[in-house]
């Protein structure tokens, strides 16, 4: 028979019947493949169907045929996951013809994808309960068809978070290949563990089969569930990497992983997803997880919309129409309101993700809210009026590509960020989720010059119920205009005075200006009503700037919501332009 190269797939399944799946078909990505949703809605089975499809005793592909079960993984076992790991049978519920699952596998030894694959359950004149049966394997012709496919499988049920003291029966294990390959061992384990001090590595086996680095200062029974989790995954891809090294027909492999987040702090998820790619792409692997993880979800979900071979898949198992459903179209608007059982309805619009609003100071964000008051973004919008870190910071958080500040919020900074920013960083300002308050000034400076300009006999200052003229506007100014000397009756140009001043001895003309924008009488206009809001009055008057500023909103918030939380463009644009 002619060597075939590509690597073994599992195409699809589709569970005709077997316990609360019923007409389900999954579709499974050729690299990574998330199946997620809540509690109860079969995510494990799934795992268990998929393994009981393959054993790796025996290659009959070829004369003579080639025995495999001398291939080990690190911890010993052979690459099969064993019934009994996956499903516990009843002897009054689970009868003979309860279970009905097609397959579509592409297998790697014979080029061969079954046309009438199927795992059913039928009785055993040896054994009380039912027993499980592969049919219709014509991968090669003349044998047995009541065979399973043969691929290595390694299992991990991660959920199992049991500390290695706390295990029944665990046993201290060595190997030549961790000694072997320590470096890239502790590369790995480092990058998910966020411990790069680890270097002795230590195998367990027993309960649960493991594999963890520590140091000196503690031993393999202080390391953390989490530690112990992702140990069991770095031994799951190495034993696959042992297995390519030392088995010359290899043809790939199938990694489960029941639970993946169990354990695991959100930045490890995502370097988790990373790691596997890479494997996944090295070793020909196939993995499938469960998981109930937003961040999993969420970095699955934002491959899948980028890649366009089907290498990457996120399966959303729900009831919340009643029978048991495969989704692969939802959106992480849809998953997430399904998990925490929500509503995705606002009025009688589809809602979207509240985005978080960041700003420098209280200042920009009454700018901001003076400006922005249209519905469609404060719906969607939450405003972290609360949390002022600073242009700098921002900035440098912006640069370090951390998500929740380059991806997932909008960042609103002063308008004189522009003029003011280290040349290098400069790049920060053609970030997508970055927008400027309107003019040149900090928001105080511009509240400053706007009403330093309006005339005297204006309205604001006339019809305002506080008696707050314009002498008492110069009264509360006076520190400004006495530091920049501005002693003209007609329009300033503020930048120009600001470029004048001489700061030599003399107070930090940021702390001038802030005091008289928190000024009691000053707050108590912003904070009264609309019309005798100065910032909004500002608005009124610059009507094309605040446009444009709302319209750089916007443009942000498509930006976030699609590459930030990964909802369709369709539904952001019809969203954004219903309203």
């Amino acid at each position: 028979m002619k060597k075939n190269k590509n690597p073994t797939r599992v195409n699809s399944i589709e569970v005709v019947k077997f316990r609360g799946l019923e007409d389900v078909t999954i579709n499974f990505g050729k690299r990574i493949t998330a199946i997620c949703g809540k509690n109860g809605t079969s995510k494990s089975t799934i795992l268990g169907i998929l393994a009981q499809v393959f054993s790796f005793r025996e290659d009959v592909s070829v004369e003579p045929s080639v025995k495999l079960t001398d291939y080990k993984t690190l911890t010993g076992r052979g690459f099969k996951s064993e019934f009994s790991e996956h499903f516990r049978i009843s002897e009054k519920h689970d009868k003979a013809g309860d279970m009905q699952v097609k397959l579509s596998i592409y297998d790697g030894y014979t080029g061969v994808t079954p046309s009438n694959l199927e795992l059913r359950a039928y009785n055993s004149s040896d054994r009380s309960k039912i027993r499980t049966i592969v049919r219709g394997n014509t991968t090669v012709e003349g044998k047995n068809e009541s065979r399973n496919m043969t691929h290595p499988v390694i299992f991990l049920s991660l959920k199992r978070l049991l500390p290695i003291p706390s295990r029944d029966k665990y046993l201290v294990t060595e190997s030549d290949f961790y000694n072997e390959n320590k470096s890239e061992i502790a590369g790995m384990y480092g990058d998910l563990t966020g411990k790069r001090k680890s270097t002795i590595i230590t195998g367990t086996s027993g309960t649960i089969n493991s594999m963890v680095m520590h140091s000196d200062n503690y031993d393999h029974e202080s390391v953390s569930v989490g530690e112990d989790n992702i140990g069991q995954i770095v031994q799951a891809l190495f034993s696959f990497r042992n297995l390519k090294k030392e088995y010359s027909s290899y043809k790939g492999g199938l990694l489960l992983i029941d639970e993946a987040d169990a354990g695991l702090f959100p930045a490890a998820q995502e370097i988790l997803i990373s790691k596997l790619e890479k494997e996944c792409k090295n070793l020909d692997l196939q993995v499938v997880f469960t998981t109930h993880s937003p961040t999993l979800i969420e970095a699955l979900h934002k491959k899948e919309q980028e890649d366009r071979e089907g290498n990457y898949k996120v399966i959303y198992l729900t009831d919340s129409h009643g029978k048991l459903e495969a989704k692969e179209d939802y959106t992480w608007v849809k998953i997430n309101a399904d998990l925490h059982t929500k509503s995705l309805i606002l009025g009688n619009k589809l809602a979207l993700p509240l985005v978080n609003v960041y700003f420098e100071d209280k200042q920009a964000y009454q700018l901001y809210s003076s400006i922005v008051r249209k519905r469609k973004i404060t719906a969607i919008t939450k405003t972290m009026k609360n949390i002022s870190l600073g242009c700098d910071k921002y900035i440098d958080l912006m640069l370090c590509k951390v998500p929740e500040f380059s991806e997932k919020s909008v960042i609103v900074l002063d308008g004189d960020v522009a003029k003011n920013i280290k040349e290098k960083n400069k790049s920060v300002l053609k970030g997508k989720n970055l927008v400027l308050l309107p003019t040149h000034l900090a928001p105080d400076q511009l509240l400053f010059e706007f009403l330093y300009n309006l005339p005297a006999n204006d309205g604001f200052w006339t019809d305002n119920p506080y008696e707050f003229k314009k002498p008492v506007f110069e009264r509360i100014a006076g520190d400004i205009i006495n530091r920049l000397q501005i002693f003209v009756d007609g329009e300033i140009d503020l930048l120009d005075y600001l470029k004048e001043d001489n700061p030599q001895g003399k107070a930090r003309l940021r702390e001038i200006f802030k005091a008289f924008s928190t000024n009691e009488e000053i707050e108590n206009l912003i904070s009264g009503p609309i019309k005798y809001n100065p910032y909004a009055v500002w608005a009124k008057k610059n009507a094309d700037e605040a446009s444009k500023f709302i319209d750089n909103i916007t443009k942000a918030l498509r930006f976030v919501l699609i590459n930030g939380h990964y909802v369709s463009t369709s539904q952001v644009d019809s969203y954004l332009d219903e309203n």
